[in-house]
């Protein structure tokens, strides 16, 4: 049985059905294929960085985050025990939500904008070219895809990226990324946690979603996954956030209500995610360094950035071409800022320190050195002059009088 459509796209979670509820949204003929019958909890981003908050009002999505439970988290506190407001020039915040909740918000919110969503739903081929076409395989006969542009928007593991056949880059990390949703959650609701340990070997965070709950993530070396399974691997994982700094009383009442799992927080991509009539969307395209918590903010920017495409050029071919360089374009800044950060903050060892305390007699003369991808995201300068003011590398002898490297971790 055959359907036709503009644009078919694989995968109904956030980047999928965001960009499905877009292009439905200006009248493309769209279909969601997602595997799943139910969205379950699973380890990975549950914060949307203030820029992207931005990218889901221009997609006239934020109600529908809002519906799901979507939390306003816009404070931060860090080394300096000072709360610090988190957000972009035009005030938007932070948003905490439980993810398969607002997975499910936004597959409904496409169906209501006309998308036609199959699931649960095997893909069994992708194929590009002049037609390109998805095949189904279920409990029935096969069913076959017709459009004129499929879109992967199922994570790394994407059946369109590996018909795309593009080779992946990868960033490889030394870090591990532990992490769980927990209830019972102290300290402010409002507030989120970033504490990056002394020694500069890992951080811990904390994102209150409302209600006692939150998610919570430890970045660590020289530990492995095994480290957190079993009976104690709860508590072993809240021992690894305090000693990262997180407050005892924000952390240690808490109590494990999801999965804890843990995988190398590494960044991963295709360059130029699109070829034949298949493209790429959120994971699938590239995954930023989960440290940095830009993967969802990104996946928003896609959904933004093609969906304009399309429409402004009238074709879903054209427009996906088009998407695909813009994307190069603004995740190599993400990810060119992220690795400055990661060298200068998370290094450890004598030369990182002095590192550390160049860059923090710059900030503390001129706070402007620090870029702010919270709240600029893609629109952040990465430059050689801006590596330079982040890295104090520009000073003159006279400014390099010494200063607390705790400036730069309280900054951070």
């Amino acid at each position: 049985m055959d359907r036709e459509h503009d644009v078919v796209i694989i995968g109904g979670g956030i980047a999928g059905s965001a960009l499905a509820a877009a292009l439905a949204g200006v009248g493309a003929s769209v279909a969601v294929v997602e595997r799943s019958s139910a969205f379950k909890d699973r380890v990975r981003g549950e914060w949307l960085a203030p820029w992207g908050v931005a990218e889901a009002d221009r997609l006239g999505l934020l109600p529908t985050f809002r519906a799901a439970g979507a939390h306003d988290v816009p404070w931060n506190m860090s080394r300096s025990g000072k709360p610090r407001l988190v957000s972009t020039p035009q005030g938007d915040v932070p948003l905490t939500f439980y993810h398969p909740t607002l997975q499910e918000a936004l597959l409904t919110a496409a169906a209501e904008r006309g998308a036609e969503v199959i699931r649960p739903a095997h893909v069994e081929a992708a194929r590009g070219g002049a037609s390109p076409e998805v095949t189904l395989r279920g409990a029935g006969p096969d069913v076959r895809l017709r459009a004129r542009l499929v879109v992967g928007a199922d994570g790394r593991s994407s059946s369109v990226r590996q018909a795309l056949g593009r080779p992946e880059s990868e960033h490889r990390s030394e870090r591990l990324l532990a992490g769980t949703r927990v209830a019972g959650l102290g300290g402010a609701d409002d507030t989120s946690h970033f504490r990056i340990r002394d020694d500069a070997r890992g951080l811990a965070t904390v994102y209150p979603q409302g209600g006692g709950y939150g998610r919570v993530y430890a970045f660590v070396t020289g530990m492995t996954a095994a480290d957190f399974q079993g009976t104690g691997g709860f508590r072993r994982f809240v021992e690894m956030t305090v000693e990262s700094g997180l407050p005892p009383e924000v952390i240690e009442t808490a109590e494990q209500a999801g999965p804890l799992a843990a995988f190398v927080a590494s960044d991963s991509w295709i360059e130029t995610p699109y070829a034949n009539g298949l493209a790429l969307v959120g994971d699938a395209a590239g995954i930023s360094d989960p440290t940095w918590g830009m993967g969802i903010a990104l996946a928003m920017r896609d959904a933004r950035s093609l969906s304009d495409a399309v429409r402004e050029l009238g074709d879903p071919r054209a427009g996906a071409a088009a998407y695909a360089r813009e994307r190069d374009r603004y995740y190599r800044t993400v990810r060119t800022l992220e690795n400055w950060q990661s060298d200068l903050l998370l290094t450890p060892g004598e030369a990182a320190l002095e590192r550390r305390r160049l860059a923090a007699r710059g900030w503390s003369a001129d706070p402007s050195r620090f870029p702010d991808l919270n709240g600029l995201g893609p629109d952040v300068e990465t430059t050689e002059e801006a590596r330079l003011r982040l890295f104090g590398e520009d000073l003159e002898p006279a400014d390099r009088e010494l200063r607390s490297v705790g400036a730069v971790l309280a900054r951070a």
